[in-house]
């Protein structure tokens, strides 16, 4: 895991390209980064590819909610010369929804 300072796209581009290897982050969805593509999909109504699972209490409470896709996504950055890299990896994106935080909020 890391902080949202090393979330960055070189930084994804060492783990999943270079080292072929994973990696876990986490960044809010109030933030102004995120792509269209991830916007529309968190505002999507369920479907058959967009639901979202419940996850309840002893007394069928929603505790929380989620759902997730694995799908492509686009990344860029410049390297130590000044030149743009582009690629894209597959990731699992999941998103959460607290009922008991909305409220707070």
């Amino acid at each position: 895991m890391a902080d949202k300072g090393l979330n960055c796209a070189r930084n994804i581009y060492a783990a999943s390209i270079e080292a072929h290897d994973g990696y876990i982050f986490s960044k809010s969805v109030h933030g102004r980064c995120l792509s269209e593509k991830e916007k529309a999909w968190l505002l999507l109504n369920d479907d058959d590819k967009n639901l979202w699972t419940n996850v309840l209490d002893n007394k069928r409470k929603v505790i929380y909610s989620y759902k997730y896709c694995i799908d492509e996504f686009e990344y860029k950055f410049n390297n130590d010369e000044g030149k743009e890299i582009k690629f894209k990896t597959k990731e699992k994106r999941v998103v959460t929804f607290n009922p008991s935080l909305a409220r707070k909020q």
